[in-house]
């Protein structure tokens, strides 16, 4: 009799084992007892989506912000990324012609042949992600944009569980990036907070569809939200992966020196001329950047 109380003792204690482990798999226990560690997570993330090489990508950006009654105006845009850290985006419309460079730290941003005055709007983070497989450049860039890695917790977004990166969920109010507990891939990324008393924007990037094409890993769309509206997104439309391409196209430097020179050339004495360009610009940037 001993030896089978004994045997059901060790049996009962086997069984509550098991259980925990189910609950911990679901996510179902507290988030603070099995959360690793932002420097962790970031890693899995890098090893998860880290490209090499590089790729084109073909996409459209629709603007739902500037849509008013009608349709949301829809721009056909060319992106480049030459991994690590650099990338360039090409937009040709009838009036506009805009190119975005990112080289590692430096970038410039040209308009109809104009360098307006220098500036990274939040919406322009998405590409981020996408640029490091090393998870020290990915906590770099996460920190340089408010996130504060020394901070991870365990958290849930419609439905689905997640590590969350600069916040101890459910807190809202500060920049942080969501990663899914399973996959590791960044699903949510609130580039600005909002406080408990709603006081400021809510701005977020949400991924959704990763796939992998020649060893790349790109989301089918990126959607960017302002206190829960949609504002525009970006849709996939084919990706090219490549086993490099033209380092002229990513140098910065040379850019802006030439797009200087272009702009203090003779050919732009003409005082109307130099109007005409700098309204197409504003015109452009109240549609473009909400």
């Amino acid at each position: 009799m001993r030896y089978s109380l004994l045997g059901n003792t060790v049996l009962r204690q086997i069984r509550l084992i098991g259980l925990i482990w189910v609950l911990c798999a679901g996510g179902f226990l507290p988030a603070h007892a099995y959360v690793l560690d932002a420097a962790q997570v970031l890693d899995r993330t890098a090893r998860a989506i880290g490209s090499s090489g590089a790729v084109v990508v073909h996409q459209s950006l629709v603007l739902h912000a500037a849509a008013g009654e009608g349709e949301p105006p829809r721009i056909s845009e060319t992106v480049r990324y030459l991994f690590p850290g650099r990338f360039r985006s090409d937009i040709q419309s009838e009036t506009v012609h805009k190119i975005q460079v990112w080289s590692n730290s430096d970038r410039v941003t040209i308009i109809n042949d104009q360098l307006p005055a220098e500036g990274e709007e939040w919406f322009d983070r998405y590409k981020d992600l996408m640029l490091y497989r090393d998870a020290t450049q990915l906590e770099a860039l996460l920190q340089k944009a408010g996130v504060d890695t020394s901070v991870s917790s365990f958290g849930r977004f419609e439905g689905r569980l997640a590590f969350v990166v600069g916040a101890q969920y459910p807190d809202e109010s500060v920049p942080q990036l969501w990663i899914d507990k399973h996959t590791f891939v960044p699903f949510r990324w609130i580039a600005a907070g909002r406080g408990p008393d709603l006081t400021g924007d809510l701005r977020e990037i949400r991924y959704q569809g990763w796939h992998q094409s020649g060893g790349t890993w790109y989301p089918m769309r990126i959607a960017f939200f302002i206190n829960e509206s949609l504002v525009r997104e970006i849709q996939l439309d084919r990706i090219e992966p490549q086993t490099t391409l033209p380092e002229e196209q990513f140098d910065v430097p040379r850019l802006r020196s030439a797009y200087q020179l272009r702009t203090a050339g003779p050919e732009e004495t003409d005082g109307s001329a130099v109007e005409e360009v700098q309204r197409t610009i504003e015109d452009f940037k109240r549609i473009y950047e909400p």
